[in-house]
C-alpha cells in the first residue's frame, strides 16, 4: 500500500498489526488528509511488505548529491529527513551549498546537521557554476561506490536505497531509475509515474527516467560527468551519454521518489522552463548522431519536452507492402488508394494477397486495380485461410528491404507513414515496428500490445483519444518500446526478418504477430511502437471473429513466460483489467479490511489532533456497487454467469470453491455458454485458480467466446454486456442483491419475463452483521420478487431458513463433501493413524463468526488447568497472526493459510482440534478434521449439531472458553499415540456431490 506508507518515515504494516501511529505520523496525516480520503477508497500502490520481500547486504556506499541554492526551510528539512529515514543505513549526504547571502539559514541547517550525523557532508562554494557545474562539484565530494541524484527539494522514500541495494546484488546494475510520484504544491502525494523497463526510443522522445536515477560512481566520471551546455535538461542529457556505455540498466517498478512541484518546477508544468527544452533537442541530437551517424537528428515534438527521433536512410530501399484480402473488395481498394494518394515516400510494391475470392465484382477489382498503378501486383494464395501462412508466402514473393504487413481494412492518414516505419525498421537494434491505429470514431484502436492484458495480450489505451495525456503510464502519443504490435499494420526488415524468422505458421488467426514480436525480443532487439505512423483500422470488418483452439495453445505457450514475469515494457504496478492504464487497486467492494482501516486511521487522527474530521460522514455501503448492463450483440444464445467475489487460489476455499464447482456441473448439463464474473477482486491469470479454456476478456468487448472471464471489480461507470438468454448464478448476498436490478433491466429491455436466478446460499449470511444495515440487506435477498432457485449448502442450513420462514420459487439442498484434493491424502482404509502431541485450531482473528478470542481464552485455560500443556504444540491454520504467549510457556503459533497438503499433512500428524462457527452452516474444517482422524471440538447452533457426523467430533451446546477447556483437557489427557479414522461415506463420496440438482435445474429450465 506505498501511497499510505509513503506519506511517513514509518511503515504503514506496523499500524495494520497494531502498533500505534507516532504524532509525527498524524501530522503528516492531517496534512494529507484529502488524499487519503481520494487514495483510500481504491488503493493504489499495492505491494508486500518489503521487509518480507528484501533481505540485503548492506555491502554497497550510496553517495547522495544534492547542490542547495536557496533552498526553502521546510523542503531542505524534508529532504534531509527523508534520507535519515532510509532503511538502509550505508549512505553519505553530500551537500554542497550555492546559496546567496540572503539565505544563512541554509548554512544554518545543514551545519546542524552534519554536526549531528558524520554522514552528513556540508559545504559551501563561492562560485556558482549552475547546475551541472555544481552537481559537478558535489560528487567530487563522494566516496561511494553508486551516485544518487536527488533535488534539493524533493524527498525520498524510507525504502529507495534499501531497494536500489537489492538490484545491485542481484543484477549487477550500474545505472538504476525507479517510478515517482509529485508532492503538490499544497503538500499532497499525486501523480504517480509508473514506467516501463528500460525502453531507449521512449527516451528519444522525453526523458522519462527522470527521478530516481542511481549511477555507478566510475561511470558517471567515465564519461565526464554533466555538461553545463546541457543546464535545464542535464540530466536528460547525463541519462543518454550513460545508456552509452552502461552494461546493465534496470528500472525498479517501486515509487522510490517524491517530486516536489513549484511554479518554476517541470514537475508542476512542462512550460516552466522552456529554455530546458531546447538543451534536451540538443543532447538528444549530440547522442543520435554519435550512436547512428550524422543522418540521424533529433526534430521538436509536438509538445514541449517531446522529441521526434528522426533515421535517413537511403532512398533507393524499397518497400514491400503485403496486403491479404478475401472479397469485401470496397475494404482493399480504400487501403490501396490510401497508399498511393498519401504516401511522400514512393520505393514500394504493394502485393494483394487473393485468398480465395468468390465474388464476381471483387474478381473484377482484382483485375482492374493492377492498372491503376504499375506498383500493384495481385498474387493468388489459394489456400485454406492461415495468416501466417498467407504472409510468409507474401514475403516469398517480394522484393523489398523492409516488409510492411497490412490488413486491408486499414486507411493511411499520414503522409510520411511508410519512410518513418522504415527508417526505424532499419536500425539495428529494432525488430518489429507498429502503428497508431484509429478507430472510425478517432480513438485508439492500437498504441502497442501488452502481454497479459485482459488474460492473454490487449491493446494499451484502446478507445482513448489520440492525443498527448497525463496518465500513470507514459503518453499514447509518443514513441516507444514494446514487446509486441499488431499485424494489422507491422514492418520490419528483411535482414531482421532472416535472423528471426518468419510467422509461425501452426498459428491460423492471431497470435502470430504477438509470437514474432517476443521472438524478436528474445533475440535483443527493441520492438518499437511509432505513434507519429497513423492509419485507421476497421477492426474486424474483413473477418469474423472465430479463433480457432489451436492459436489459444500456441499464444499460451508463447505468453507463458511474460503471464508470469510481467510484459517488461507495462509496469507491473498497472492494472492488466483495463486497457487504460490505471494503477492496481485492491477494490472496496467486500473488502471491508482497508474500509475498517481507513475509519480506525480517521478516528485516531482526529481523537488525537485536531483536525474537524467528521468520521460519520462517509455512510456509503461498499458491497453495493450497481452491476449496469448494456444489450449484446448475441442475443439468442443461453449463457450461464457466475458472480463470483475471485479467482484468486488464495480465496477459492470452502464456499468459493464449491460454487465454482456446481456452476461447471450446470454448464456441462446445460451445454451452453459459460461467463464468470469477477466482481470483488483483481483478476491474475499468475495467481488465479486454472479455468481451461476459459479467455479472459474486458467487460468493455463484447464477444461470442464460449467460456469468458470478466474482471469487473472496478465497474464504476463502466457497462456489462448481457444476452436475453443470460441465466445468472449469486454466490453471496451483495452478487444477489446487486444482479436484481440487472435482471429487472434484462426482462424490461429484451421484453420477457424475468429470468430466474440461481441463488447458492451456503450460509445464514444476515447472521454475518448483527443488527444493523448488512443484516437488513442481506435478509432482503431471501425476500427478493424474483423467481429465486435456492441451492443451499446442507440439508442442516436449508431446515434453519425454513424454520425462519423464508421460502423461495424452487429449493433445493445438497450435503458437503471433503475437497476431492485433500481426499487424496487419506489412507486408503481408515483404521488407526499415528498422531503427535499436537492441537490443530481454525483461527481468523479477522472473522468473528469463527470465535477466535472464545479458543484464545479456552486455550489458556487448558494450559493453565493441564499440567502437561507445554508437551503439546499448539498450532493454528487459515490467517496470520503474530504468536499468543498462552500460560506456562505455552504459545499459540500461526502457520496461515496452507496449500491443501501441507493441510492434509498437518491433520494426519495432529491429535486434538478446535473449530467453531457460529452461524447454522456446518462449516468445512470441522469436518475435514474430524475426517483425518482429529478430535475436534465444534460447537452447536440452533438446529446444527455435528455430533452425529463420526466418533471424533465433540459438539458442544456451551460454547464457552470454560466448557471447551474442559474437554480439550479430556481429550489430550486420553492421548495415546493413535487415533481413529472414521469416513462417513456420504461426505467423501464424490460420485454425485450436487445429488440431482443439477439435472432437476436443467428440467426446470427446459420448461421454461
Amino acid at each position: 500500500m506505498r501511497n499510505l506508507k509513503e506519506m511517513t518515515k514509518y511503515k504503514l504494516y506496523t499500524f495494520i498489526k497494531g502498533n500505534r501511529y507516532a504524532y509525527a505520523l498524524a501530522k503528516k496525516v492531517k496534512n494529507n488528509l484529502d488524499y487519503w480520503n481520494a487514495n483510500l477508497k481504491q488503493i493504489t500502490y499495492v505491494e508486500e511488505s518489503v521487509e518480507e520481500k528484501i533481505n540485503v547486504k548492506e555491502s554497497v556506499t550510496f553517495s547522495i548529491l544534492v547542490p542547495l541554492y536557496n533552498t526553502p526551510k521546510e523542503y531542505l528539512k524534508e529532504m534531509i529527513d527523508s534520507v535519515l529515514a532510509q532503511s538502509y543505513k550505508k549512505w553519505e549526504l553530500c551537500l554542497l551549498d550555492g546559496s546567496d547571502d540572503k539565505h544563512q539559514y541554509v548554512n544554518e541547517i545543514c551545519e546542524e546537521y552534519s554536526q549531528n550525523d558524520d554522514r552528513i557532508k556540508y559545504e559551501r562554494i563561492n562560485e556558482n557554476k549552475g547546475i551541472s557545474g555544481n552537481t559537478n562539484e558535489c560528487a567530487h565530494m563522494a566516496t561511494g561506490e553508486y551516485l544518487v541524484l536527488l533535488d534539493h527539494d524533493d524527498t525520498l522514500s524510507c525504502e529507495a536505497l534499501m531497494y536500489n541495494a537489492y538490484w545491485i546484488e542481484k543484477q549487477d546494475a550500474d545505472v538504476l531509475y525507479s517510478d515517482e510520484d509529485h508532492i503538490s504544491i499544497k503538500g499532497v502525494y499525486t501523480s504517480p509515474f509508473f514506467k516501463p523497463d528500460w525502453s531507449p526510443d521512449l527516451l528519444y522522445s522525453q526523458m522519462y527516467v527522470c527521478h530516481l536515477l542511481v549511477i555507478k560512481r566510475n561511470l558517471f566520471e567515465q564519461i565526464g560527468g554533466f555538461r553545463s551546455k546541457c543546464d535545464g535538461a542535464q540530466d536528460y542529457d547525463l541519462m543518454l551519454r550513460l545508456s552509452s556505455v552502461s552494461k546493465k540498466i534496470v528500472h525498479i517498478p517501486e515509487i522510490l521518489y517524491h517530486w516536489r512541484e513549484s511554479e518554476n518546477s517541470t514537475a508542476s508544468s512542462a512550460e516552466a522552463k522552456p529554455y530546458a527544452h531546447e538543451a534536451g533537442r540538443i543532447a538528444l541530437d549530440d547522442y543520435l548522431k554519435g550512436k547512428y551517424g550524422t543522418e540521424a537528428f533529433a526534430a521538436d515534438g509536438a509538445y514541449t519536452f517531446c522529441y521526434d527521433a528522426r533515421f535517413k536512410f537511403d532512398e533507393n530501399k524499397k518497400a514491400s507492402i503485403i496486403i491479404p484480402m478475401k472479397d469485401k473488395y470496397e475494404l482493399t481498394d480504400a487501403c490501396v488508394k490510401s497508399i498511393i494518394e498519401k504516401s511522400n515516400y514512393s520505393n514500394y510494391e504493394i502485393i494483394i494477397l487473393d485468398n480465395n475470392s468468390e465474388k464476381v465484382d471483387t474478381i473484377s477489382w482484382l483485375e482492374k486495380i493492377i492498372k491503376f498503378d504499375k506498383r500493384i501486383r495481385v498474387e493468388k494464395a489459394d489456400m485454406e485461410f492461415n495468416w501466417s501462412k498467407i504472409n510468409n508466402y507474401g514475403v516469398s514473393l517480394s522484393s523489398g528491404d523492409v516488409f510492411v504487413f497490412l490488413n486491408n481494412d486499414t486507411v493511411i492518414i499520414s503522409n510520411d507513414w511508410l519512410e518513418r516505419l522504415m527508417e526505424n525498421a532499419m536500425r539495428k537494434d529494432t525488430g518489429v515496428v507498429g502503428a497508431m491505429l484509429l478507430y472510425e470514431d478517432d480513438t485508439i484502436q492500437h498504441a502497442g500490445v501488452v502481454v497479459g492484458m485482459n488474460g492473454w495480450a490487449d491493446h494499451v489505451f484502446k478507445a482513448q483519444a489520440p492525443v498527448h495525456m497525463t496518465s500513470p503510464f507514459a503518453s499514447p502519443a509518443l514513441n516507444r518500446n514494446v514487446l509486441a504490435v499488431t499485424g494489422a499494420c507491422m514492418a520490419v526488415s528483411r535482414k531482421t526478418w532472416m535472423e528471426i524468422g518468419g510467422f509461425d505458421e501452426e498459428f491460423v488467426i492471431c497470435g502470430s504477430d504477438v509470437e514474432l514480436g517476443i521472438r524478436a525480443h528474445e533475440k535483443g532487439l527493441f520492438n518499437l511502437y511509432n505513434a507519429q505512423v497513423k492509419l485507421y483500422h476497421l477492426e474486424s470488418k474483413s473477418r469474423d471473429e472465430y479463433i480457432p483452439e489451436v492459436d489459444f495453445r500456441k499464444s499460451r505457450e508463447a505468453y507463458y513466460v511474460y503471464w508470469e514475469k510481467g510484459d517488461p515494457y507495462y509496469n507491473k504496478n498497472l492494472s492488466l483489467n483495463a486497457t487504460r492504464p490505471e494503477a492496481k487497486h485492491v477494490t472496496e467492494v467486500h473488502t471491508s479490511f482497508f474500509t475498517r482501516l481507513k475509519n480506525k486511521v480517521k478516528r485516531y487522527v482526529a481523537k488525537n489532533i485536531n483536525l474537524n474530521v467528521d468520521v460519520n460522514a462517509n455512510y456509503a455501503i461498499p458491497e453495493i456497487m450497481q452491476i449496469d448492463a448494456r444489450k449484446s450483440d448475441y442475443p439468442g444464445i443461453i449463457r450461464l454467469n457466475l458472480l463470483i467475489p475471485s479467482l484468486d487460489q488464495a480465496h477459492v476455499f470452502g464456499g468459493i470453491s464449491t460454487a465454482i464447482r456446481f456452476f461447471y456441473a450446470l454448464q456441462q448439463a446445460m451445454v451452453c455458454d459459460a461467463r464468470i464474473i469477477i466482481l470483488d477482486a483483481p483478476y491474475d491469470r499468475k495467481t488465479a485458480i486454472d479455468t481451461p479454456n476459459y479467455i479472459s476478456v474486458s467487460a468493455n468487448d463484447d464477444f461470442k467466446f464460449s467460456k469468458q472471464i470478466v474482471p469487473f471489480a472496478d465497474r464504476f461507470n463502466k457497462t456489462i454486456p448481457v444476452r436475453d438468454k443470460d441465466i445468472f448464478i449469486a454466490t453471496g448476498w451483495w452478487t444477489a442483491y446487486n444482479i436484481k436490478s440487472l435482471l429487472e433491466w434484462q426482462a424490461e429491455v429484451y421484453q420477457q419475463d424475468v429470468n430466474p436466478l440461481i441463488y447458492m446460499i451456503q450460509d445464514y449470511e444476515p447472521g454475518f452483521y448483527s443488527w444493523s444495515s448488512r443484516h437488513a440487506l442481506a435478509d432482503s435477498t431471501y425476500k427478493m420478487d424474483l423467481p429465486v432457485y435456492a441451492v443451499i449448502n446442507s440439508s442442516l442450513l436449508h431446515e434453519f431458513l425454513q424454520i425462519r420462514g423464508y421460502k423461495f420459487a424452487k429449493e433445493w439442498s445438497f450435503e458437503p463433501h471433503i475437497n476431492e484434493k485433500l481426499a487424496e491424502f487419506l489412507p486408503e482404509d481408515g483404521g488407526k493413524c499415528p498422531k503427535k502431541k499436537q492441537i490443530l485450531v481454525y483461527g481468523r482473528p479477522s472473522v468473528e463468526r469463527n470465535a477466535f478470542s472464545i479458543i484464545v481464552e479456552s486455550l489458556k485455560l487448558w494450559s493453565k488447568e493441564y499440567a502437561y500443556a507445554s508437551d503439546w504444540r499448539i498450532l493454528s491454520a487459515g490467517e496470520d497472526f503474530p504468536d499468543i504467549n498462552l500460560e506456562n510457556g505455552v504459545v499459540l503459533h500461526s502457520v496461515g493459510k496452507l496449500s491443501l497438503a501441507d493441510y492434509a499433512k498437518m491433520m494426519l500428524d495432529t491429535y486434538a482440534g478446535i473449530s467453531l462457527m457460529i452461524s447454522p452452516h456446518p462449516s468445512y474444517p470441522p469436518l475435514e478434521m474430524a475426517t483425518f482422524g482429529v478430535k475436534v471440538i465444534t460447537n452447536k447452533y440452533a438446529n446444527k449439531d455435528l455430533g452425529d457426523f463420526n466418533d471424533n467430533v465433540f459438539s458442544i451446546d456451551n460454547t464457552s472458553p470454560e466448557e471447551i477447556a474442559k474437554i480439550l483437557c479430556e481429550i489430550t489427557g486420553e492421548f495415546k499415540g493413535t487415533s481413529d479414522i472414521y469416513y462417513n461415506q456420504s461426505y467423501v463420496n464424490y460420485n454425485d456431490e450436487f445429488g440431482g440438482i443439477v439435472s432437476e435445474i436443467v428440467s426446470s429450465f427446459r420448461e421454461g
